[in-house]
C-alpha cells in the first residue's frame, strides 16, 4: 500500500528535528528556496504542456448554468468558473487535487489525492490506467 505524506507533516517533523519554526509559507518566501519552488512548478508545467493540447478557455457568462452548478454541487467560486470554462471549451479532462471536483459531472478527473480517489471509488466512478 502506498504511503501518502502531506507537506504539513513533513514540515512539522523538520521543525521538531531542527528546533525551528519554519512554516511552508515562510519556506516558499525565502528568496533562495523560492527559486527552487518556482523551478519545480515550471518543470511540472512544462511536462503537463508537453502531453496536453493548449487552448484558451472562455469564462462563461451563463449565470443560470453557474447558479445551477453552485446549488447542486459543493464547489467554491473558483472551481465553479474553472469547471464551466472547461465545459464551454469542450475540455472534459481536468488534472487536480481538489476534492470539490468529485462533486462535478461531465468531466474526467486525474488526481493523486487519496480523498478524491476514495470518493470516486464510493461513487463507482474510479478508473485506473
Amino acid at each position: 500500500m502506498p504511503i501518502s505524506v502531506r507537506a504539513t507533516v513533513i514540515s512539522a517533523i523538520f521543525n521538531r528535528r531542527f528546533g525551528i519554526d519554519l512554516t511552508l509559507k515562510k519556506y516558499r518566501q525565502e528568496s533562495g528556496e523560492r527559486g527552487k519552488v518556482v523551478e519545480e512548478i515550471q518543470t511540472a508545467w512544462s511536462l503537463a504542456e508537453g502531453i496536453t493540447e493548449r487552448r484558451v478557455l472562455p469564462v462563461t457568462t451563463d449565470v443560470e448554468a453557474l447558479r445551477g452548478t453552485l446549488s447542486s454541487a459543493a464547489v467554491d467560486g473558483y472551481d465553479l468558473l474553472i469547471y464551466h470554462a472547461a465545459l464551454s471549451g469542450n475540455a472534459r479532462q481536468i488534472l487536480t487535487d481538489d476534492v470539490d471536483y468529485g462533486e462535478l459531472s461531465d468531466v474526467q478527473i486525474f488526481t493523486a489525492n487519496e480523498k478524491l480517489i476514495d470518493l470516486a471509488r464510493e461513487q463507482g466512478k474510479l478508473r485506473t490506467r
